[in-house]
């Protein structure tokens, strides 16, 4: 047990290092997907469904789906 916690410190200095390739590389593949994803419909759709039952009951009983739904399209560069 002991081992483990040495090496997992260790593999989290070597990642703390290495930071800012990370996230360069993050940049470089997953923001391009993303900005991708933002533009389709159906798939931000699909996203926001399970957002819409997450929020609290008493958001539900007032703001229905369809609006919320419209609500996020319409702000979805502020939102994404």
């Amino acid at each position: 047990m002991e081992t483990e916690n040495i090496l997992n410190q260790q593999v989290e200095k070597v990642l703390d290092k290495h930071l800012p390739k990370i996230k360069e590389i993050i940049r470089e593949k997953i923001t391009p997907v993303a900005i991708a994803t933002a533009k389709n419909d159906e798939i931000i759709h699909r996203l926001l469904a399970p957002v819409y039952h997450a929020l609290p009951l008493p958001m539900r009983l007032v703001i229905k789906e369809d609006v919320f739904m419209k609500f996020c399209f319409e702000h979805r560069n502020q939102l994404i």
